[in-house]
């Protein structure tokens, strides 16, 4: 039988709770002693989601991609037209992010259709940010894939690179964070591509003249670091 719409959010209820209890999802308590997020964008955030601490642990990255793919499998039950689930040959992220999450859930795919799905990525070539190389044979079907969405800048792209290797792109795109939906459980679209995620994340951000936590005192850091994952997180 279909799953019930309930089953979805409680997957992402779980994934919440474990983020939060790993301190791998973050947010700002208001505590202008606390620093606040710089954003690889340039904006200054109130959260702030941390994959690596997801990554670096392979059983916690397993479990993760297998209940993206639980997540798949109830998005496509009972529709003859989505058959994602086995005609994907590849699952395919761009570098850094999303390499192992492709893999992950590439390993994930496979044992659950009992057939081989393989990983694979797309890399910014040096010094532009418009052409992208990748490894897949011509004629691939693929899944894209990543750690966090914000504004699926590096998907377009990855799209845009997969095609242009003559491969199909299947629209659907599967993330560990979507930052741009608009309620956990519900269904998100992007530029014509469901999205599976284990979580939505409803951040606060700013540009850094109008951030409201600089203005109160906080310092604005970059996350990246353990020094500065450590001032983030620490007891104020």
């Amino acid at each position: 039988m279909p799953q019930s719409a309930s089953e979805p959010l409680s997957i992402s209820t779980k994934w919440i709770s474990k983020f939060k209890e790993l301190r791998i999802l973050w947010a700002h308590d208001g505590n202008i002693k606390r620093p606040h997020v710089v954003l690889s964008s340039g904006a200054h955030s109130s959260s702030f989601f941390n994959a690596e601490l997801l990554t670096q642990d392979p059983s916690l990255l397993a479990e993760a991609c297998t209940d993206m793919v639980t997540l798949l499998s109830e998005y496509t039950h009972g529709e003859p037209k989505f058959d994602y689930m086995y005609t994907a040959s590849y699952i395919v992220g761009p570098a850094m992010g999303g390499v192992l999450i492709a893999h992950g859930i590439a390993d994930a795919l496979g044992r659950y259709r009992g057939a081989p799905c393989f990983s694979g990525y797309v890399r910014q070539e040096k010094g532009t940010m418009v052409f992208w190389k990748s490894h897949l044979p011509v004629n691939s079907v693929v899944i894209l894939a990543d750690d966090v969405f914000t504004t699926g800048g590096s998907l377009k792209r990855t799209a845009t690179a997969l095609v242009d290797a003559n491969c199909t792109v299947l629209p659907v795109v599967m993330v560990l964070v979507n930052r741009i939906g608009s309620g956990a459980g519900e269904t998100h679209q992007f530029e014509g591509r469901h999205v599976i995620r284990l979580m939505d994340s409803h951040d606060t951000r700013w540009l850094p003249s109008k951030c409201e936590l600089c203005v109160k005192g906080s310092e604005a850091i970059s996350p990246d670091g353990m020094e500065n994952w450590k001032r983030l997180t620490a007891r104020y």
